[in-house]
């Protein structure tokens, strides 16, 4: 799960300065069985507004789907290389991708179907952020609109730690992806008390054509949220959830067993219970002092 599911935006520490948009966008970004689902899902439904868009694969999909002519396709994503890597696509005629941050922007339009694929909930990294971005999505969808959005389900998951050093296979980890060029090797960690996955990923030349090319890797996080922590912190900002699913194909939500968490929220009518700070501020644990996430100075081994 965590070698296709992990999609974040965000931070990476002391691997900054090796990390290529060309390296994420080939593990990571929504999969065929994600593009097919939106596809399907947003067929019909108006002007479509994509948060995490990256490299706009789903929302190039949904613009070339009949019945799209005439309707406005929009993208935000807050990594600059994204943005030009989307606008230089084939399909990218169809689409408008801006540079923005998913909980402070603001467009010239409402829309009738806002997306968040591919976990994108979880680059998120605290209540605030969420409940900002939720908020942003509030002002863009139009009274009939929908909010659509899926995550890995983490309900299963042990309230316990792990580290790099579990990973196992070989000194980079776990074999993921082979490349033309190179193999793609993930390690990953568990901060039970941060709600946090730490993924390393590494890149290996197969071979030295005396060129000097030498592995690169850099580190993504995952704060994740449980199935009742999303329910709570989407009343909160004043939607409702219409419909849940367990996968792409409707099946039943099982907190236990599902791979996937598959939502579509609406705005709340009025009069509509809106959960008080305190009913929510202890969803998503904010990094208190004695954090054990990794920082430059104490990177996770």
């Amino acid at each position: 799960m965590l070698a296709t599911g992990l999609v974040l935006l965000g931070q990476w520490w002391q691997y900054e300065r090796c990390f290529s948009p060309q390296h994420y966008l080939l593990l990571h970004g929504a999969d065929a069985e994600t593009v097919n689902y939106y596809q399907r899902r947003c067929k019909g439904q108006g002007d479509i507004l994509e948060l995490g868009c990256g490299d706009a694969r789903v929302l190039r999909a949904v613009a070339q789907s009949p019945g799209a002519s005439g309707h406005q396709f929009v993208g935000i994503d807050n990594v600059p290389d994204f943005i030009s890597s989307s606008q230089a696509l084939p399909g990218s005629e169809g689409i408008r991708a801006i540079h923005a941050d998913m909980c402070n922007f603001t467009l010239d339009q409402t829309f009738d179907m806002i997306v968040m694929p591919s976990s994108t909930l979880f680059c998120l990294e605290s209540t605030d952020q969420i409940l900002n971005c939720f908020k942003c999505v509030r002002r863009h969808l139009k009274s009939e609109g929908e909010l659509a959005f899926d995550t890995y389900n983490v309900d299963m998951v042990a309230e316990e730690d792990w580290g790099f050093e579990d990973a196992g296979e070989s000194e980079y980890g776990k074999l993921i992806r082979s490349l033309p060029d190179e193999d793609a090797f993930e390690k990953n960690a568990h901060v039970a008390g941060e709600q946090m996955f730490v993924c390393r990923y590494t890149h290996v030349p197969k071979s030295d054509d005396g060129t000097g090319k030498t592995p690169i890797s850099y580190e993504l996080r995952h704060r994740y949220l449980k199935t009742e922590q999303i329910e709570e912190l989407v009343t909160k900002a004043g939607f409702y959830v219409d419909s849940v699913a367990g996968g792409f194909s409707d099946q039943e939500f099982e907190p236990e067993s599902s791979p996937r968490l598959v939502a579509s929220c609406r705005l709340a009518p009025e009069g509509w219970k809106v959960l008080e700070w305190e009913d929510v501020e202890s969803a998503i644990p904010e990094g208190a002092a004695g954090s054990k996430l990794p920082t430059p100075e104490r990177p996770l081994r």
